[in-house]
């Protein structure tokens, strides 16, 4: 029986980073999800293989020459790129600095998370 909890894996090898991605998420670990922090692509083969989580969020500098082996892995990916970065090779990313409503949506839009999703302030 497949484990149904949601799973994310950042991969991300700055640990300031990784750690401002943990405190965005921690209304899914409080939901009974779960988080994999790897600094190391590596690392994140290793946990796409043992845990199969359903969302990536990909440092761009760790995703090395053979981007397919991403793509195999099934997981939904969502590189991660500095604000100078124009991203071409991927439809969806995240900047740096992180803005905690884009992150919560870009997990929203894969998961099943409608509770999260960003709210709209009164009018």
């Amino acid at each position: 029986m497949q484990d149904m909890r949601n799973k994310i894996l950042i991969v991300d090898s700055h640990e300031k980073d990784r750690r401002e991605l943990e405190q965005i998420l921690q209304g899914i670990v409080r939901d009974g999800g779960e988080l994999f922090f790897v600094s190391s692509r590596g690392e994140a083969i290793e946990i796409l293989t043992k845990e199969h989580p359903q969302l990536v969020f990909l440092d761009i500098a760790l995703v090395g020459k053979d981007e397919e082996v991403w793509v195999k892995t099934g997981a939904y990916i969502v590189l991660i790129c500095s604000k100078d970065c124009l991203q071409e090779r991927s439809e969806d990313f995240i900047v740096k600095p992180f803005d905690a409503d884009q992150v919560l949506e870009k997990c929203q839009g894969v998961l099943d998370l409608d509770h999260l999703a960003p709210q709209m302030p009164p009018l």
